[in-house]
């Protein structure tokens, strides 16, 4: 295809239909892979419903009109057939990359609509027993990135920092190594942003 190179288009409307014709072109070498960018990351609130559109114009009179298929990190999501995808309370389950695959006439086409982050509040647990060595473990939930820090205390009044540190996922174990030490301790966790 050269540049000012002219062409006629011409369509047939079934049973003598007429209305706008919409053609996509691709003007130039395709992408390469791994040349697209990411797609965007849509952050909400764990409970706070969401929407991901297949493509930002869904309207089109195709005969037939295409089919979609919802995936969510590379499994399919079933039930997931329309050209949006309502997601009414999500948790940290739902996280992931989303995507649609496009079925038309003409070819499949994947779309990569939006990473998910489901923020969720810091939580603490501690785990059942103390393991061998008086070591006590922990289990943090929080939103992947967050920073946070882990204290700790015999008596109420004086912290002690154990882990200063940012999530890396939804859910880690941490160790108190010292817990043997005390005949009691107690924890809390903070966000750096919500220092007590």
């Amino acid at each position: 295809m050269n540049a000012g190179q002219r062409f006629l288009v011409v369509a047939d409307g079934i049973q003598g239909e007429t209305g706008v014709l919409r053609i996509n072109w691709l003007i130039g070498d395709p992408a390469k892979p791994g040349s697209m960018p990411p797609p965007p990351i849509v952050r909400v609130n764990e409970g706070e419903g969401t929407s991901l559109p297949a493509v930002e114009d869904v309207s089109t009179n195709a005969v037939p009109p295409p089919t979609y298929q919802w995936y969510r990190d590379g499994l399919l999501i079933p039930g997931a057939t329309n050209p949006g995808l309502d997601l009414l309370g999500p948790t940290a389950r739902d996280a992931g990359l989303y995507y649609a695959v496009i079925t038309t006439p003409f070819g499949i086409v994947t779309n990569y609509v939006a990473t998910l982050e489901v923020r969720i509040p810091f939580s603490l647990v501690g785990l059942p027993d103390r393991l061998p060595d008086g070591i006590f473990d922990l289990q943090v939930s929080g939103t992947p990135g967050d920073p946070f820090t882990l204290q700790s205390t015999p008596d109420f009044f004086g912290w002690t920092d154990l882990v200063i540190g940012t999530l890396p996922g939804y859910t880690i174990t941490l160790s108190d190594t010292n817990a043997g030490f005390n005949p009691v301790r107690f924890y809390r966790i903070f966000s750096d942003t919500t220092a007590p």
